[in-house]
Order: structure tokens, then sequence, then C-alpha cells
């Protein structure tokens, strides 16, 4: 039987991370009937009345578009509730840190370990790409159109997440927002055809990948996208000739997904068999082996995050008008 939302309360244990939108928290959901996990609560900042609406709106589609895609490497959001008065996702906790914090941290992934970021990542997306609503049967259309390091978990036991598909482009009849001619994302990650177009494809995701990978690589930014095929394509030659030698393997591959034309570039099923391929030939620790000291070593620097709202400490019960106790 399921309980009722009142017979659940939420204990906040602390803040990990704030951003300009809310603050994500570590926190005890429990029953009166025993039931308690752990689970990560993001907790959204006040916004103004039309900007606030958007952003919920967006919020309940990306709960809902998850909720259809139910795979591992995207972080299950099990509801939305209201929480001290604020709008808040319940989601999954999962002990890990994004690529950017690991790049910030200095602890760059070893050739072999990247590749097989790529080829978990690229897998995640060829789902996401392919799949179909399960009571209908049409395709999803997803589309990510945000793939970065800071979009891109890696755990303490080496398993990978895609995070954030907060602006995804799909198609199911329950979706309140309305971003297909919006152009979203992140700048540097984003593919030329999209800035000049505007039209959206699976080939974007890819491109972002790409420019991903090549800077967790690099140590360095890609850089903002060209809008020009032969600027485009001497900047392509440029980052890939700087790789490191013991990444010569990836260049094909990294060469291939950044084509300027997006109709020339691997779908992710192939890209997650290429690397899946190239992982075998590159020298360094596996990404079980690396994660396992540089995720911790992440997370134990990073302390506790800013209580921007004040929850830490408290217990809310979950429910028509949350109380606390």
């Amino acid at each position: 039987m399921l309980l009722s939302r009142t017979m659940r309360s939420l204990s906040f244990i602390r803040s990990i991370g704030s951003g300009a939108f809310g603050t994500v928290y570590l926190a005890d959901l429990s029953s009166r009937q025993g039931f308690r996990r752990q689970v990560a609560v993001k907790v959204l900042h006040r916004q103004t009345v039309d900007d606030g609406e958007q952003l919920l709106s967006r919020i309940r589609d990306e709960a809902r578009l998850l909720g259809l895609l139910q795979d591992d490497i995207i972080i299950k959001v099990l509801e939305i509730a209201r929480v001290a008065d604020h709008d808040a996702v319940l989601m999954e906790y999962i002990e890990g840190v994004d690529l950017q914090s690991v790049l910030d941290a200095g602890h760059r992934p070893p050739p072999r370990a990247l590749a097989e970021i790529g080829a978990l990542v690229a897998g995640g997306l060829s789902r996401a790409h392919e799949a179909v609503h399960p009571a209908t049967g049409k395709p999803l259309n997803v589309i990510h159109r945000d793939v970065k390091p800071a979009n891109i978990m890696v755990t303490r036991s080496g398993g990978v997440k895609l995070l954030d598909f907060g602006v995804a482009r799909a198609r199911f009849d329950a979706r309140e927002s309305h971003t297909g001619q919006l152009v979203l994302g992140t700048l540097n990650y984003m593919a030329p055809e999209y800035i000049v177009t505007g039209e959206v494809s699976p080939a974007a995701d890819i491109y972002g990948l790409a420019v991903s990978l090549w800077q967790v690589a690099a140590g360095e930014p890609f850089g903002q996208p060209k809008v020009r095929q032969d600027s485009h394509e001497r900047r392509v030659r440029q980052r890939l000739s700087a790789l490191p030698a013991e990444l010569a393997p990836m260049q094909r591959a990294l060469g291939s997904m950044l084509q300027w034309d997006h109709n020339n570039r691997p779908i992710s099923r192939d890209v997650e068999v290429a690397f899946d391929q190239v992982s075998t030939r590159l020298s360094g620790a596996s990404l079980r082996v690396w994660a396992r000291t540089a995720v911790a070593a992440v997370l134990q620097a990073r302390g506790t995050g800013k209580d921007a709202i004040g929850l830490e400490g408290r217990t809310i019960e979950l429910g028509e008008g949350d109380t606390e106790r």
C-alpha cells in the first residue's frame, strides 16, 4: 500500500551544493512505518512570479521525462514537493562528483578511464535518443542539449551519471514547457549548427560529449564554437593535435564527433562502441580504480555546502501544508 504524503518526513542533514536556482541537501526520508532512505533534495530559491513558474514547469517536465527514461546512467527523480514554502525535487542520493569539479581539483582521469567515461555517457545518450514512451511506444525524441563536464558525474565505485535534463528537448503528452525553438544550453559546448539555425538534433549531444572529453583530456576549455566551417575545421585540427601522445587512439573518434556537418557525426550507439574498443588500447588505471581514490579525495576536500535556505538540522513533514517538528 502506498503511504500518504502526510506519513513521511524529511530530516535535513547537510547542504551538499548551492547554485543560482537552488540548494541541494542530503536528507533522510522516513515514514512512520519504519521505512528510511537517504535522498538528495534540491530546494529551489524563490524566483519572480514569471521566472519561478517557468523554472518549475521545466523541473516538472524533467521529473516526468526521467520517469519515462528509467536508465541506470540517469539520476532518478522520486517526486516534486513543497518544503518550507519552497518548491523542491527529491532525487536518489549518489556519492559522486561532476567532472568539472574533478578537473578543478586537479584529478584528471587517465586515458583508459577517460575512454570508459566516454563510452558510458554515449551509451546513456543512445538509450535516451532512441527511447520510446513505455505506454504508447511513440518516440520521445530526447535530446539533452547541455552535455558538459559539469553534467557528467562519476561515483565512488566508478559509475557514471548524466545530470540535468532540465533543458532537454523531448516530446510527451504531459509536457508543460515549450523549449523547442529556444537556444538553451552552455555556449562552449553548443554545436555550431545549433547556434546558426536554432535547430537541434542528437548530433548536438555528440558534439557536446566530444568537446567535454577533449576538455577533460587537455585540462582547458575547447573554446566558443566557430560559426564558419573553415574556422571550425581549423580549430578542430589544432585541438586534436594538442592532445597528449598517450591519447592518440582517441583522436579519430573525437574528430568524427566534431564534424562540421552534423549529418556526418556518428550516432551515439556507434560512439559507445568506438570508445569501448579504444579503451582497451589506452594506458592508465581503469575508471573503477581511478574513481576509488579521486572521487573520494574530491568529496573529502569539498566539505559541506552553503545552507542558503537554512534547512540543516530541521525535520519537515511532507504533505499538504508542510509542518516542522
